[in-house]
């Protein structure tokens, strides 16, 4: 319980209001410890949840596509004033064929307006497009779908963002679309402490976004995306 104890102190200092996460700490197809004025988005039918996305902010209107969230993959809608946003959280299975998972997302990006789109994901795929020293055919894969699908990879080249006594790599993404994209938004590593092996951080724009993506947890890796927009005194969205 101190694990998430921190996490919910960080999450608090931080003024996080929405995190996209993979792999998170689940239980009996639930996400414990969190507070109860949270909003935790995710399948409640799936035995097993690999994606999840949680609104700690009062202040932005959400809505859920359950015809596209399942126990890997969470859409949510999200509105900042007059602004709406997509979120996408998606955790790709090593073990599986990418083609399917691609195929899947595809259809779901069909029916949404990919420029303010933000899709954060674990890819467990490499490519020098994010920095991984070399490409794998995953990569490749994934990489050909998000440039056929305009949409912009926000990483920056600062170190892996996996760590672990096996090895290293970069398979932690974030992708937006078009009109965040003219935000300025970038990724690099989270200069805060973090209780995993996944660290990323994003920040900077000049319309005052914040991203931070961040994995929290011991074992079952908390992937945090925080995104935050100031808009006046009405609100920050924020990961």
């Amino acid at each position: 319980m101190l694990n998430y104890k921190n996490l919910i102190l960080n999450k608090e200092a931080d003024n996080i209001d929405c995190a996209l996460v993979q792999e998170p700490h689940s239980y009996m197809s639930s996400l414990p410890g969190y507070p109860s004025t949270y909003r935790l988005f995710y399948d409640p039918n799936s035995d097993i949840i690999k994606a999840a996305i949680i609104v700690r902010s009062h202040h932005l209107s959400t809505f859920i596509d359950y015809k596209n969230t399942d126990y890997n993959m969470v859409t949510l809608e999200v509105i900042a004033g007059s602004t709406a946003f997509t979120l996408f959280s998606y955790y790709f299975e090593p073990s599986k064929n990418i083609d399917s998972d691609l195929h899947k997302i595809s259809q779901v990006f069909s029916s949404k307006n990919l420029n303010r789109l933000v899709w954060s994901m674990e890819s467990n795929s490499k490519s020098e497009l994010w920095f991984s020293p070399y490409s794998d055919a995953r990569g490749v894969k994934l990489s050909e779908f998000i440039s056929a699908n305009n949409l912009f990879i926000i990483n920056e080249d600062c170190s892996p963002t996996f760590r672990a006594t096996q090895g290293t790599s970069h398979i932690d993404i974030t992708v937006v679309g078009s009109d965040l994209l003219e935000d300025n938004l970038s990724c690099c590593l989270s200069e805060n402490e973090s209780l995993s092996d996944h660290h990323l951080r994003c920040k900077k724009s000049k319309f005052e976004w914040n991203c931070v993506l961040r994995v929290q947890w011991q074992k079952n890796y908390l992937l945090n995306f925080i995104l935050k927009r100031s808009i006046k005194i009405f609100f920050s969205l924020d990961d």
